[in-house]
């Protein structure tokens, strides 16, 4: 079977930046960020964004949010290298769009088992260790989500803001069940507990999504110590209006977080799309590697 597009391909200027902060009371910083954005050699734009907030203390959170980030961009490494990618004459059909959200998806489940292993064979982080994940992948003009947790990614988009992700918290929980008061949520004492994390179970449920762009559009993911200091969003949506370029920008909300709360590790990746322009190009969107997971969704 063979997949290919005949579509009008859309190409994007990314800018990315990242910042991480331990704030003013955590000895350690237990947030780990990454980031990468590659120019392919077909004209299209790839990057790999992650923010991964670990937990359990004694390091357990710093090694846990860590291993996880390693592991997710060693299984998403193929997206990086053109001649991992596949060509061909036939029209591209909604399995091989799929198949990225597919694989980002896998690469977090990869990340749970193996962090999960690794906290069982080390007596001293044995129940106690995991992370939270939010990666983006952007390729061609789409966004993938695969997350788990409470950290979160934004997409700002024409001085709105949009929470993409949902947050797997008690707090979440108590709200959608009309058991707690939204002005409240901020404060009360179950707005850090997590009901899922990756490494803490033998397998984890990934919530995914997708999300056109556009040009202008902004992408925030960040931890709980930087959206937890903006209990008004509005203020939130108010710095990512600035034109601010990504770098300084994300520097200067971390810092603002941090004056605002402090209490938690603070951490973010900005992604802005710069420019978007189109080409039209037959190609396909299928990743040699993973060519048996592609055939298997396009059944």
């Amino acid at each position: 079977m063979t997949i290919k597009t005949m579509i009008k391909d859309k190409f994007l200027q990314l800018s990315a930046a990242d910042y991480t902060d331990r704030g003013t009371r955590r000895p350690l910083n237990e947030d780990t960020v990454f980031h990468q954005t590659n120019h392919l050699s077909d004209g299209r734009t790839a990057g790999l964004y992650l923010i991964c907030d670990g937990m359990g203390g004694l390091n357990a959170g710093n090694v846990a949010s860590q291993l996880a980030s390693n592991k997710i961009v060693a299984e998403m490494a193929g997206l990086f290298y053109p001649n991992q990618w596949v060509a061909a004459d036939n029209e591209r059909t909604q399995p091989a769009f799929c198949t990225l959200t597919h694989q980002l998806k896998k690469a977090v489940e990869a990340a749970n088992r193996e962090l999960f292993i690794y906290s069982q064979q080390k007596s001293e982080f044995a129940g106690k260790m995991g992370t939270t994940v939010t990666a983006a992948l952007v390729y061609g003009n789409w966004l993938h989500i695969a997350h788990v947790g409470d950290s979160r990614a934004y997409l700002w988009r024409d001085g709105t803001l949009k929470q993409l992700t949902r947050d797997h918290s008690m707090a979440v929980q108590l709200l959608e069940a009309g058991l707690l008061d939204p002005a409240k949520s901020f404060k009360h004492p179950t707005r850090n507990r997590l009901l899922k994390a990756v490494g803490v179970e033998k397998q984890v449920t990934v919530d995914v999504c997708t999300q056109e762009l556009r040009t202008g559009d902004k992408i925030l993911l960040c931890s709980d110590g930087l959206w937890q200091a903006f209990p008004d969003e509005t203020k939130l949506q108010q710095w990512l209006d600035s034109p601010t370029e990504p770098a300084e920008l994300v520097r200067q909300l971390g810092a603002e977080a941090r004056e605002r709360d402090g209490s938690d590790n603070i951490s973010a990746v900005l992604i802005t799309v710069d420019e978007m322009y189109s080409w039209d190009l037959p190609l396909v969107k299928a990743v040699a590697h993973f060519i048996r997971e592609d055939l298997a969704l396009a059944r």
